[in-house]
C-alpha cells in the first residue's frame, strides 16, 4: 500500500468517515467509486419499481412551466394524459407526492390551503419567506411604492406586527405579483408557525416570531428575565372576551 493509501479512513460500522482523493494521480477515485455504489444499492427506495411516464412526466411539467417556479394545479392536469395515465386530480396529485419524496418538486398534499400549488424551484418558496422573515444584515427593505407601506414595514420591524396590505406589497415588490401565490405563501407560513394570524375589529395582521432576533436588535440582560411562550398554531383573536395573556 502507498503511504496516499494509508490515509484512506476504514469504513467504521457501515459509515464512511472519509476518503482523500489525489487530484494529480486520481488515487483514491475507485475507493470512493466502490463506496458510493455499495451504499447506493442499499437504499431501499432506490430499489422500487418506478414506470418511465413518473419521471418523463417530471421533464415535460418543468418545459411546461418555463420560466414559472409556481405552477397551479389546474395548469398541471392537461399533461398527464399525454403519458397513458389516468386523466383525473388523484392521479396527478399521487404523481406529485412521488416527485415531491423524490426531491423533484416541492408539492403539499396536506392541508388542501397549499395542495393547489406546485412549486417547481425549492429557492423560490425560500425566497418568498424571507421577503417577510428578514435580517437587515443580509436583506435589504423592499422598494414600496407609497409611503404608508414604507412606514408600515418600519413599524413591523419594532413589533414584529405586520399588516396584511403591507406584507402583500412586500411579496409584489418581491415579483411575487400573483394574488393566488401570495395566499399560497400566506398559507404556508401559517401553517409551518412562522406566523399567525391577528384579528381585531374585523382587521387583519400577522405576527412574526422572535423579531428582535430575526432582525438583530440587541436584547439587553433585563430584558432576558422576562419570558413568553406564544403558541403560533392557531389564530389570536383580539376581540374575544376569554383571552388568557396573563
Amino acid at each position: 500500500r502507498s503511504e496516499f493509501q494509508s490515509q484512506i479512513t476504514p469504513i467504521m460500522n457501515g459509515k464512511l468517515c472519509f476518503i482523500p482523493i489525489d487530484n494529480k494521480t486520481g488515487e483514491g477515485i475507485e475507493t470512493l467509486r466502490t463506496c458510493i455504489n455499495n451504499t447506493v444499492t442499499k437504499i431501499e427506495f432506490l430499489k422500487d419499481l418506478v414506470p418511465m411516464a413518473n419521471l418523463t412526466f417530471h421533464d415535460a411539467l418543468m418545459e411546461f412551466a418555463g420560466d414559472r417556479k409556481f405552477l397551479h394545479l389546474d395548469d398541471a392536469k392537461d399533461l398527464i394524459a399525454d403519458f397513458g395515465l389516468k386523466d383525473d386530480e388523484a392521479t396527478l396529485r399521487s404523481l406529485l407526492s412521488f416527485l415531491n419524496e423524490r426531491g423533484l418538486v416541492n408539492y403539499f398534499a396536506d392541508p388542501d390551503s397549499l395542495s393547489s400549488f406546485i412549486v417547481l424551484d425549492p429557492q423560490h418558496l425560500v425566497d418568498g419567506v424571507t421577503t417577510v422573515i428578514r435580517d437587515e444584515n443580509f436583506h435589504d427593505d423592499p422598494e414600496f411604492k407609497t409611503f404608508e407601506a414604507g412606514a408600515a414595514w418600519d413599524e413591523y420591524k419594532e413589533t414584529g406586527q405586520i399588516t396584511r396590505d403591507c406584507m402583500i406589497e412586500a411579496w409584489k415588490c418581491a415579483g411575487f405579483g400573483d394574488e393566488r401565490i401570495i395566499k399560497f405563501l400566506t398559507e404556508f407560513m401559517i401553517q409551518n408557525m412562522l406566523m399567525a394570524r391577528v384579528k381585531r375589529k374585523d382587521q387583519i395582521s400577522y405576527i412574526i416570531p422572535k423579531p428582535k432576533h430575526l432582525f438583530g436588535m440587541k436584547v439587553e440582560p433585563e430584558e432576558r428575565m422576562l419570558q413568553c411562550i406564544a403558541d403560533f398554531s392557531g389564530e389570536f383573536d383580539m376581540d374575544r372576551k376569554d383571552n388568557d395573556f396573563n
